[in-house]
C-alpha cells in the first residue's frame, strides 16, 4: 500500500483504503474499488488531495501512521465543531471535550513507545485548517514525549496546539484564503489572529494561562524577531517554543490548492539553518531527530539514477530506510524488483522524493 496524490491516480489502480468525507464522514469511495476517471474527478471536486492505493510495487507495504485514521477523523471533526460554536458565539464553555480527544491521541502515542513524527493521512484530505490543527497537536505530544513531559503537561501542551490558530476565525475568509502575496495591510491583520486566539482562550472556562500563551505566542521568535510582541527566548512559554516547530514543519510540508509542500528534507534544512535564532535549539533538535524523512510508501530517486519505493523507515537511520528498487537507470520497470537495506548497502544513497515512477 502506498499514499499518492490524486492527480497522479492512474484508472483502473486499487483503492486501498475506504474514502471518506470530512463533513459527514459519507463513504465516498470503497476499498477495493478500482478508480475510475469519474470517481477521480469527484474526489478531487470533495477536495481530497491524496489516496491510498494497492499495487504490485508497493505490495506488503504498511504507512508509517502517527495515529489511527478514526481518531484524527474524530479529532477533526471535535475541532471543527468547537470552532463552529466560537464563530458562533465568540466562546466555547467545554474545555472537556477538547480534553478528552487530546487525552485519546496521548493515549495512542504512548501505545508505540518509539513513535516517530511522519507527515501522514491525518492530512490526507479535507479542509486545511482543521488537518493543520489535529497535525500539529499529535507532532507537538510526540515532541513534548519526547521532551519528558508528564501526561498531565502533554495534555495540556495538546490542547494549546489544537488551538493554536483559532483565531484565525477572526481573519476575513477573503484574506485567510487568499492565494497571492498578501499586502503590508493584509499581512498585519493575519498576524492578528495570535492576539484574537488567546481572547478566546482566556474567556473560556477550564482552559489555563498556558493554553492561552500557547495561542499567543506560537509565532513568537528565539531572537525576538515574532509577533505579536517580539518575545525573547525566555520570555516565550515552552509550549509555544514547542507548537512554533510543529507549526512551520506542517504549513511548510503541507499541500495547498496554490502549491505543493515542500520535501521533508528540505523543511528540515530550513529550519536548522534557524536554529537558536527563530527555533529554541534544545526544542528542534528534538523534533528533527523523531523525523522520518523518507515514510514507507515514498518514492525516492537514486543516487544510481534508479527508482524505488521505500518499504521501511526508521528514525535511527532516517535517510538510510530500507527501499524496493522498481525500474532501472532508463526507467524502465524491473521484472523481479530488488529490496536494499541502505543501512547496510553504502553504494546506494537517496537523491529525493519522487511522485510517481
Amino acid at each position: 500500500m502506498r499514499k499518492i496524490f490524486i492527480d497522479n491516480v492512474k484508472p483502473g489502480v486499487i483503492n486501498a483504503k475506504a474514502i471518506y468525507s470530512f463533513s459527514d464522514r459519507e463513504l465516498l469511495l470503497n476499498q477495493g474499488v478500482a478508480f475510475r476517471p469519474e470517481f477521480i474527478r469527484r474526489l478531487k471536486q470533495r477536495g481530497i488531495f491524496y489516496v491510498y492505493v494497492e499495487d504490485d510495487i508497493s505490495e506488503g507495504i504498511v504507512p508509517n501512521e502517527m495515529i489511527s485514521e478514526n481518531l484524527a477523523v474524530t479529532a477533526k471533526k471535535c475541532f471543527a465543531d468547537v470552532a463552529y460554536r466560537i464563530r458562533k458565539t465568540g466562546y466555547f464553555d467545554d474545555a472537556e471535550v477538547l480534553r478528552e480527544i487530546v487525552n485519546r491521541i496521548i493515549e495512542e502515542i504512548y501505545m508505540v513507545p518509539e513513535l516517530a513524527i511522519n507527515i501522514s493521512d491525518i492530512r490526507a484530505s479535507d479542509d486545511y485548517t482543521y488537518a493543520h490543527s489535529v497535525s500539529v497537536c499529535v507532532m507537538s505530544i510526540i515532541l513534548g514525549k519526547a521532551l519528558a513531559l508528564s501526561s498531565d503537561r502533554l495534555c495540556e501542551l495538546g490542547i494549546g496546539a489544537i488551538m493554536h490558530d483559532v483565531g484565525k476565525i477572526m481573519v476575513p475568509p477573503e484574506i485567510l484564503n487568499k492565494p497571492d502575496r498578501l499586502t503590508d495591510e493584509e499581512m498585519e491583520i493575519i498576524k492578528q489572529h495570535s492576539n484574537y486566539g488567546a481572547q478566546i482562550l482566556a474567556r473560556c472556562p477550564k482552559v489555563g494561562r498556558n493554553v492561552v500563551n500557547t495561542a499567543l505566542m506560537h509565532h513568537e521568535r528565539c531572537d525576538g524577531s515574532g509577533y505579536p510582541n517580539g518575545l525573547y527566548n525566555n520570555q516565550i512559554h515552552l509550549y509555544a517554543k514547542i507548537v512554533s516547530v510543529t507549526d512551520v514543519f506542517d504549513a511548510m510540508t503541507s499541500d495547498r490548492v496554490y502549491r505543493k509542500g515542500l520535501d521533508t528534507s528540505e523543511v528540515v534544512k530550513y529550519m536548522s539553518k534557524l536554529r537558536n535564532k527563530s527555533f529554541d535549539g534544545h526544542v528542534l533538535d528534538k523534533f528533527i531527530k523523531k523525523i522520518i524523512l523518507y515514510p514507507s510508501g515514498s518514492l525516492v530517486i537514486l543516487n544510481t539514477g534508479e527508482k524505488a519505493i521505500v518499504v521501511k523507515s526508521s528514525v535511527e537511520a532516517a535517510d538510510r530506510p530500507i527501499v524496493r528498487i522498481i525500474t532501472d537507470k532508463a526507467g524502465n520497470k524491473l521484472k523481479k524488483f530488488i529490496e536494499v537495506d541502505l543501512k547496510e548497502n553504502h553504494y546506494y544513497k537517496i537523491v529525493s522524493l519522487i511522485d510517481e515512477i
